[in-house]
């Protein structure tokens, strides 16, 4: 008004509260009048109280400060902010606070079921299959699941996780050209929406990181949270058809 104009020009956004002020941090940080020091702390206590899922990195990626004075403004306000096992980084990956946490979690699913596969655990533990077979080796050797090397992963089992990942990326392409020529399959409306949904994952990880950096970072938790479901339903898928193949065949 002051200068005469009939229109300006804007950006709208159509999100929550909480994304909003995400959205507005970030640009502020970005450009335009700097923020001080002070308001980006407050930026990023606030982003912690409303998002504690969110690691050290992520928030200080967000706020525009170093993840160190993040770590530091986290000590100072534990009370406000709830604790807990795993954060998701900047990349959208969930890892564990502390790798202790997540072989203690993979000994208690143990106890309340000493039957349970290795990929049952690393599933609800969050932690790698090879560090779920080591927990579970030691388990049955009557060991603290956590080494006392100082509770964090062995390298052995860093070693085999590393390579079970490395093998499954190598047999996923030769297991989809196989059942993709399975006429079984192919020839019924089922087979095919099966293929094609298990195609949609079986990309690259240079596909996967592509996909990462398309992702908003105040959407990233959104697609994180859906991401994990699909994650949760194709391992109840998986482990169903386990357990079908485990039962005992009867004649006719």
């Amino acid at each position: 008004m002051l200068r005469g104009a009939a229109h300006i020009d804007a950006v709208l956004f159509e999100g929550s509260e909480r994304d909003a002020f995400l959205l507005a941090v970030q640009l502020n940080v970005a450009h335009g009048l700097p923020l001080s020091r002070a308001d980006r702390a407050a930026a990023a206590v606030r982003i912690m109280c409303s998002c504690p899922q969110w690691s050290d990195r992520a928030i200080a990626g967000a706020a525009g400060l170093s993840d160190k004075t993040v770590a530091s403004l986290r000590r100072q306000a534990s009370a406000e902010i709830p604790h807990l096992p795993d954060r998701i980084g900047r990349d959208g990956r969930v890892r564990p606070v502390s790798a202790a946490a997540g072989r203690r979690l993979a000994g208690d699913v143990l106890e309340e079921n000493p039957d349970a596969t290795i990929r049952e655990i690393a599933t609800r533990a969050g932690i790698s299959l090879g560090t779920a077979r080591d927990v579970r080796r030691r388990w049955r050797d009557g060991l603290d699941p956590v080494p006392a090397r100082g509770g964090g992963y062995p390298r052995s089992g860093e070693g085999r996780g590393a390579t079970e990942r490395s093998l499954s990326a190598q047999m996923t392409p030769m297991i989809m050209r196989s059942l993709c020529a399975d006429p079984s399959l192919r020839y019924n409306e089922t087979g095919r929406l099966l293929l094609r949904l298990l195609a949609l994952h079986a990309m690259s990880s240079a596909d996967w990181e592509r996909m990462i950096s398309t992702v908003p970072v105040h959407r990233a938790q959104a697609v994180a949270q859906a991401a994990r479901s699909c994650s949760e339903a194709w391992q109840q898928f998986a482990m169903r058809l386990e357990h079908v193949m485990q039962r005992p065949a009867t004649g006719s």
